[in-house]
């Protein structure tokens, strides 16, 4: 399924989780009402290289991509300073943090 990023997903505001130099947004297809994932890596003039290494674990990503136990990626949008990335939305969050709640972690 094609997407465009401005015709086809809305309700882009609500925050799931920010790092340092990306944001995950929780999104819904306009047409079908499902809900994505959609994480905006930010990069500036000097990450070229932090860039070009994005795109290639985007890549792999991909190749993996329709097994039972690895997030697809929907779809992909890049402008001069950002990256976009759709992807399947998890409902319980974090991986971390629900693991938490079944394991106790010892250090």
């Amino acid at each position: 399924m094609a997407f465009d990023i401005d015709d086809d997903l809305s309700d882009r505001e609500k925050v799931i989780v920010k790092g340092l130099s990306s944001v995950v947004r929780k999104c819904v297809g306009k047409a079908t009402g499902k809900e994505y994932a959609c994480t905006i890596v930010e990069f500036n003039d000097d990450s070229q290289e932090e860039r070009a290494s994005t795109l290639q674990e985007i890549q792999i990503l991909k190749l993996v991509g329709e097994h039972p136990n690895i997030i697809d990626i929907i779809a992909l949008f890049e402008t001069q300073n950002y990256v976009f990335i759709v992807m399947e939305l998890c409902p319980n969050g974090q991986l971390f943090d629900y693991l938490t709640k079944f394991i106790r972690l010892s250090g």
